[in-house]
């Protein structure tokens, strides 16, 4: 969930380009980090209001004043996003997954979601792939 997060915030994770928010991005998100400015799993195109919310909340993470030693501000972001993803992907693709999505976290307020079908298709295979080793 939290690579899909990742890369649903993609576009403000990119056009962040401040030292400290970019080398915290870095450090907090380690290899997903790439995965964001991975133009080849998904070019970041978005509508103007979806752009604005993701800044928006974005903007609302930086201003939490405890963001830079908090690493769980960033993550509750990225998972709830991710899992909303998650879910709207499974319950087209894989209805079993979407249960399994389901059963992970507490039922939560529904949140819009944007990324298109291949690129969670890329990050859903990836992680079907590694779990086979």
């Amino acid at each position: 969930m939290r690579d899909l997060g990742v890369l649903a915030y993609a576009p403000v994770i990119r056009a962040e380009v401040r030292r400290e928010p970019v080398r915290w991005l870095r450090a907090t998100l380690g290899n997903s980090y790439l995965l964001a400015l991975d133009r080849s799993v998904w070019d970041g195109r978005i509508g103007a209001d979806t752009h604005e919310r993701l800044v928006a909340d974005w903007n609302a993470l930086l201003a939490e004043p405890a963001f830079l030693q908090d690493p769980s501000l960033l993550g509750g972001m990225l998972d709830r996003q991710g899992h909303a993803e998650l879910l709207a992907w499974a319950t087209r693709r894989n209805r079993a997954l979407a249960d399994w999505a389901l059963l992970l976290r507490a039922p939560a307020p529904s949140r819009p979601v944007h990324l298109p079908e291949k690129a969670a298709l890329v990050v859903v295979s990836h992680h079907e792939d590694r779990d086979g080793d």
